[in-house]
């Protein structure tokens, strides 16, 4: 009676987590939903002269706003999968978190691969950005191949294998490449604010 009182409560915490993790990924979906989508439409920031600093692109500056969405859905993904591995009864459920957030990767890396077609369009600190951004999105997605493979492979998915191992670098790589993005971001957002006041306190000719 009282194993099956302990498993009742396990089950509840479990569902518990899993609302709450609902809520999270709706409020990411809603964030992203606000982005605006018309990223074509902007036009390329106009050539400067040898002695103006490169202006920064607004093509990519649209881009890694859109990027740090899906950022941080992965990185709600990764925590839930870190979660969902202990729990053996929620099998289905890990299945479909795996495809979601490898579904998430791939949102990501179209991101990515537009923003490294115009990639010379923008200022330095957006290239060197936009080159940080590959190289932990590969391995994310490789390894997330891998976690694939593995949960296909071991049906019974014991605690603390190397699916565990898996889920646990993803979740690691999607905080770094989260975090990443949103650096960028913010830079540029206190970038603008300061080239505001500049502006502003020019003396008038």
């Amino acid at each position: 009676m009282k194993r099956r009182w302990v498993v009742s409560v396990a089950v509840v915490a479990a569902v518990v987590f899993l609302l709450a993790f609902t809520v999270r990924r709706a409020a990411a979906q809603e964030e992203n939903g606000n982005q605006g989508q018309g990223v074509e439409a902007q036009s390329e920031s106009q050539p400067a002269s040898a002695a103006e600093p490169v202006a920064d692109s607004p093509v990519i500056n649209e881009l890694l706003d859109q990027a740090l969405m899906y950022s941080a859905q992965l990185d709600v993904d990764a925590d839930a999968l870190v979660f969902l591995e202990r729990w053996p009864d929620f099998r289905e459920t890990h299945g479909v978190e795996l495809n979601t957030m490898k579904g998430h990767i791939n949102e990501l890396g179209k991101l990515e691969a537009r923003m490294r077609a115009v990639r010379d369009s923008g200022s330095p600190w957006q290239q060197n950005a936009v080159d940080q951004i590959r190289p932990l999105l590969e391995q994310l997605a490789g390894n997330m191949e891998a976690a694939i493979a593995n949960y296909n492979q071991d049906r019974h998915m014991k605690p603390m294998g190397k699916h565990a191992d898996y889920l646990q670098a993803n979740a690691d790589l999607a905080a770094r490449l989260r975090a990443l993005i949103k650096d960028a971001v913010q830079y540029r957002r206190s970038k603008g604010v300061y080239d505001s006041l500049s502006t502003q306190m020019e003396p008038s000719k």
